[in-house]
């Protein structure tokens, strides 16, 4: 039997007829497997045994193991709770770019650069495609950005030419690349080099702006998606010993993902869910966030019809979709503007509609090996709440479990996962001196 190999995101072979093709999807199957390891071994440290999550590398499974879909909606919860769920300014809001810092301008690290992102959180990001100033289709990407950092250091044409195929232009590496060094520390606080000049830059503004190429939010990772699922598979109690099961009060509780996503806290409780008994779980070959599918009955033209040809696939396949995009066929003599979302009725004005219409997947295989189910664990997070609002529908801010929390006015939105444990007098002189952390 040969060895078990990770492919890229639904398996979508992009080095065919490289001379190194093999060793390539070996690479890629390597790297997939060392975030696996890592969070595996990351789990043993924590649990002092063997954890429910596991790696096919070292148990691969047959067919005859099913394959469970865990989805969720595609338009950002977290800026339908930042807008009080209002419509009018929800789409308009999910619009707006954000800056996150990269990393420092040299190794002194004194200057940090900062890079726009798109705020599209759940694995899903979009953006309007322009002609003569008109937007004339709408792009949504869910692919991560490590397979495009890792196909850009073994084979730029490749990049290059997807890049071209998306915008319908030639577009040149310098367009795409840092045009400078980037710096930042390493596990030991000391400088360390992390992108060169001429390295791909996740965040250019092709990729941002003309094509969404692939994901550029920060928490829109394939590492992301495999340190969510592995963490959930350890279960809490809370301080009265009853498990936590709700899938917010979970994210919170828990020390994965964020709990104002719609993503996060399903993927969260369905995992939890899957592995109680000492079952163990592992996340479905060809690890990846898929667009799993579009519902175009929600959609018509100005006169009611029908239009379910205007979704086309680009990248991926069905149920495992990486990139489409929204518009007319070429032989349509319709435009954007024809468009309505008929449960609404409203004109498409924005990709936000659309995401809507949009759901979300990541895929799971579950076995039960006779592993010994770990023992629960006290929640090592909690969230709070801005005082009289309530958490179903309110923006939470995660702390760790003994700290207090971190905004003004803002209390515990669930008192029974934990509260911030009171520092003694005796202890409060030793944190004065520095003696204490």
């Amino acid at each position: 039997m040969a060895a078990f190999r990770y492919d890229p995101p639904a398996t979508q072979n992009d080095f065919i007829g490289d001379p190194k093709e093999d060793e390539l999807l070996q690479k890629w199957s390597d790297l997939i497997g060392s975030y696996f390891k890592g969070e595996i071994d990351n789990l043993r440290n924590v649990l002092g045994q063997e954890p429910l999550f596991f790696s096919e590398v070292d148990r691969p499974l047959d067919s005859s193991t099913p394959t469970a879909t865990v989805p969720w909606n595609g338009f950002p919860r977290n800026i339908q709770l930042r807008v009080n769920f209002d419509r009018a300014n929800q789409f308009q809001e999910a619009e707006i770019r954000g800056q996150v810092p990269i990393g420092f301008t040299d190794r002194t690290l004194s200057q940090t650069i900062e890079q726009p992102y798109r705020q599209q959180d759940e694995y899903l990001e979009w953006v309007p495609i322009k002609r003569s100033g008109r937007v004339v289709k709408y792009a949504f990407t869910a692919e991560g950005p490590e397979y495009w950092e890792f196909l850009a250091e073994n084979n730029r044409d490749a990049v290059l030419a997807l890049y071209k195929t998306f915008t319908g232009r030639d577009v040149d590496w310098s367009e795409i690349s840092w045009d400078r060094d980037v710096w930042g520390r390493n596990r030991s606080g000391n400088p360390i080099k992390i992108y060169k000049i001429g390295d791909y830059n996740p965040y250019n503004a092709v990729n941002l702006e003309e094509c969404a190429a692939h994901l550029t939010h920060p928490a829109n990772t394939l590492g992301a998606e495999i340190d969510l699922a592995a963490k959930a598979t350890v279960q809490r109690a809370d301080i009265n010993g009853n498990l936590v099961s709700e899938r917010r009060r979970l994210a919170c509780c828990s020390n994965f993902g964020d709990p104002n996503r719609n993503s996060d806290p399903e993927i969260g409780r369905q995992v939890n869910l899957s592995v109680r008994g000492g079952v163990s779980l592992t996340l479905a070959n060809p690890v990846g966030l898929y667009i799993q599918r579009f519902d175009s009955g929600r959609i018509a033209d100005k006169d009611g019809n029908a239009i379910p040809d205007w979704w086309q696939v680009v990248r991926g396949k069905d149920g495992r979709v990486l990139r489409a995009v929204f518009g007319p066929p070429e032989t349509s003599q319709l435009t954007l503007e024809d468009v309505r979302i008929v449960a609404n009725n409203e004109t498409l004005d924005f990709g936000g509609q659309l995401a809507e219409l949009i759901t979300m997947v990541i895929y799971a295989r579950a076995i039960n090996v006779g592993l010994l189910e770990p023992s629960m664990r006290r929640c090592v997070n909690r969230c709070c709440v801005q005082k009289g609002n309530a958490p179903d529908r309110s923006p939470l801010d995660q702390v760790k479990i003994d700290d207090s929390c971190s905004k003004d006015s803002w209390v515990n939105a669930f008192p029974e996962l934990g509260e911030p444990q009171p520092i003694s007098p005796f202890d409060r002189r030793f944190i004065g001196r520095g003696l204490m952390g």
